[in-house]
């Protein structure tokens, strides 16, 4: 069934999460999500690398809200972030932007400076540029 809406993946073992949306099927979303983490390419480089450590049994999926009207993707997705770090730390969350902004796939607002980013990473928010050639593997995950 095709439903929109906000998900959430969470750490259960450090409880890190990370709020996403999806405008097709919720569960077609989860698994070309955990198949991008365990095949390294998730564009996510803090939660690919946490996923690598702790394996996908560590980490739960679920859908957060059920959003019928797409146009609302974005602000339903943006008011979680706020909600969740009214009661949390920022070092809680995988989302690496603070805001989101422009269409439901569009351009996104400037990273926090309070993230270490890895040196490969551009200052320009282009992860493909000089992405290492082999990609971080989580094992034998099937």
């Amino acid at each position: 069934m095709k439903m929109s809406g906000i998900y959430r993946v969470m750490n259960k073992i450090n409880g890190k999460v990370y709020f996403g949306a999806s405008r097709g099927s919720m569960s077609r979303q989860k698994r070309r999500l955990f198949r991008k983490l365990r095949d390294g390419l998730h564009p996510n480089y803090i939660m690919q690398i946490e996923f690598k450590t702790y394996g996908q049994d560590a980490f739960q999926y679920d859908i957060w809200e059920v959003v019928h009207e797409h146009h609302r993707l974005l602000e339903k997705k943006q008011y979680h972030l706020n909600e969740f770090l009214k009661t949390n730390s920022r070092d809680k969350l995988y989302n690496i932007r603070r805001a989101y902004r422009g269409g439901v796939f569009g351009p996104f607002g400037p990273r926090p400076s309070l993230l270490e980013i890895p040196e490969w990473v551009p200052s320009s928010g282009d992860l493909s540029a000089n992405r290492p050639s082999t990609p971080i593997v989580a094992g034998n995950l099937q």
